[in-house]
């Protein structure tokens, strides 16, 4: 009986010490738009898979909010590599369709390749159409 109680209380400790040691997402504000949009041009484009849907994001600017040690311009390239799953709100997510340009703010988990989308915003063109 002693022993196994230890073993439980051993990987109950080893369990939350990995939790623990696990970083906070990254909280980052992506401006963009969803190609295929007329007049948005950009060599930064990320796929995003929500459900069944795959879209390609042409990423305008990518700010990050939250600090770290991390670049804007090394997540962008991480980005890129792979696809990213994105969850949140459907009311939020639903926003993401082809030719909207907005402003998304969202929880990055940039090693699992999974989005938390917090906020869209529409945002208009670069020449006010």
């Amino acid at each position: 009986m002693g022993m196994s109680r230890l073993l439980l209380v051993a990987a109950v400790l080893t369990a939350s010490n990995a939790a623990a040691r696990a970083p906070l997402p990254l909280r980052i504000e992506l401006d963009g738009c969803v190609q295929p949009t007329p007049g948005c041009e950009t060599r930064d484009v990320i796929t995003l898979n929500e459900g069944d849907r795959k879209l390609s994001f042409a990423v305008e600017t990518l700010r990050l909010l939250s600090s770290t040690h991390a670049t804007s311009g090394g997540v962008l390239a991480e980005m890129r590599l792979h696809p990213i799953r994105v969850n949140g709100p459907d009311e939020l997510v639903h926003r993401l369709t082809p030719g909207a340009r907005v402003r998304m703010r969202a929880a990055l988990r940039l090693r699992q390749r999974y989005m938390l989308v917090q906020s869209v915003e529409p945002r208009e063109s670069p020449s006010g159409h």
